[in-house]
């Protein structure tokens, strides 16, 4: 019964594993978070990032001037981007080739 019964050794092994899985994705999680909450503070008490949104989303050029915008993303970036509409078997790796995720 230790062994292979049910929540046995194996069963708790694979649970611990799902856990630690979860806390990682729960970690990029929350650091998207932090992100975003700076993002919206610095929107909601500053010009200049209404104006670094304007022109970086939208375009956005005063007269008379040049604008040119590089990216600073290196090839080995990864997106943390988890879709909340998706679900996620923690058991199994399907999704990490998925171009949708990359």
């Amino acid at each position: 019964m230790f062994w292979f019964g049910e929540d046995g050794y194996y069963d708790h092994k694979k649970l611990m594993q799902q856990i630690q899985q979860q806390t990682e994705v729960n970690q990029e999680l929350k650091e998207r978070n932090r992100i975003l909450g700076a993002e919206v503070y610095d929107l909601k008490n500053g010009a200049e990032a209404i104006e670094e949104h304007a022109r970086l989303d939208l375009g956005l050029i005063k007269p008379h001037e040049t604008f040119v915008q590089m990216s600073t993303i290196s090839t080995q970036y990864q997106s943390t981007y988890v879709d909340p509409n998706k679900q996620k078997d923690l058991g199994t790796n399907e999704d990490e080739d998925s171009p949708d995720m990359h």
